[in-house]
This record gives C-alpha cells, structure tokens and sequence, in this order.
C-alpha cells in the first residue's frame, strides 16, 4: 500500500519562542531535497495543540519538547524581528526562531498514521547565536 494522503482544513500554529535544534535535512538524502524536514524546540502550549490534531494516530511528529515538520526551502519565508523580508541562516542548529506552522492533513501507509505539519513561515529573533569561546 502506498502513502495515501488526506487533506483537511489546514490548522495554523504560530509558534513563539521557538528554537531550531538541527539543520534542516533528510534521511538518506543527497543534499539536492527541497523538502526537508526540520525539528524545532516549541512550548508545552505549542505541544499540546499538536498532540490535540494527533488523536488516534499511532505516529506522532513530536518527541519530548521538539516537534518534525517539513519545510520547502524554495516556499520557506523568512522574516527578521523588523517584520521585513531577511536572509535564510547560513547556520540554523540553536536560531532562535517564531514559527508559523500548517497541520495540512493526515497521511496513512501500512506502518501507521499520522499528521502532515508543515512550517512556512519563521520569524529570525535578533538574538546573536552562539560562537566558540575558543
């Protein structure tokens, strides 16, 4: 059986004081993928929300305070703490992100199923990520 996908009335999540914990990548990928997945650190309000759309799914994007969504690099807006458009970080494990996020539906295969979130839009905090003391 293949992945099937189901579409719903997309739920949007604006995710403050949020982190991104690792590069943006996916697994067994080339570095060529568009659509990647990316982890973030979110709130406990953040959590609920999801675990809320996630009821009797058997799979879940969520582990202990971070949550996987997909990103598309070449949709992806970027936006700085002055609401204008900004670059994409050249670093992005540790940024201190808002995040606006699209639960867009519910996919199904054989091994279980779950839900589709998506991140489209993340707010770059002014705060200086972190450099080596060395």
């Amino acid at each position: 059986m293949a992945v099937q996908f189901t579409a719903c009335s997309t739920q949007h999540i604006i995710a403050t004081d949020a982190s991104v914990v690792w590069e943006p990548s996916v697994f067994g990928g080339n570095g060529s993928e568009n659509r990647l997945n990316l982890v973030l650190r979110v709130t406990e309000d953040v959590i609920k929300s999801i675990r809320a759309a996630e009821q009797g799914c058997s799979a879940t994007v969520i582990s202990d305070e971070t949550v996987k969504v997909k990103v598309e690099m070449d949709k992806l807006n970027i936006w700085g703490s002055d609401n204008t458009p900004a670059p994409k970080p050249t670093q992005w494990r540790g940024v201190e992100v808002k995040a606006k996020l699209e639960i867009r539906g519910f996919w199904k295969s054989v091994s279980g199923e779950g839900i589709c979130v998506v991140c489209t839009d993340l707010q770059i905090s002014d705060a200086k990520p972190k450099t080596s003391p060395f």
